[in-house]
């Protein structure tokens, strides 16, 4: 086998060559080619953003208006009987813890409503059977 030497031998032409000003029209050519379209422009219709707002609106009024009236049927003033039947079905209230967040006025009040006379005490302690336990206890 011979070696190949490239600097001596002749140089083989490879057959391919760029035509004169090909790079140059290039660009224009293919341009040409090209079917350049308008792009279609599509306008916002400004309508539709206030009807988007309008129902996002109704959604959220939807939503709050029964949150609010169930918030307000449950923060409505306490009648004395629901208090009295709260304090009596939770026996864990102790008397000391009531008495603490009454006032001068509230316990005048109380005293003068329980004012019992001696002879009412003195009936009842005689009508009462269980007298005499609270004697020897």
């Amino acid at each position: 086998m011979n070696p190949i030497d490239l600097h001596k031998q002749p140089k083989i032409k490879s057959g391919f060559k760029v035509p004169e000003n090909y790079f140059e029209e290039l660009e224009s050519k293919i341009s040409a080619q090209l079917a350049i379209e308008e792009p279609k422009v599509i306008q916002l219709n400004p309508n539709r953003k206030y009807w988007f707002s309008a129902a996002v609106a109704i959604v959220i009024l939807a939503i709050t208006i029964p949150l609010y009236q169930n918030w307000k049927m449950n923060t409505a003033p306490l009648d004395d009987e629901s208090i009295e039947q709260y304090l009596s079905y939770h026996p864990t209230i102790y008397t000391e813890d009531i008495i603490s967040h009454l006032d001068e006025s509230d316990l005048i009040s109380l005293q003068k409503q329980q004012s019992l006379e001696t002879e009412t005490i003195e009936k009842y302690l005689l009508e009462n059977e269980t007298f005499e336990q609270y004697l020897i206890d």
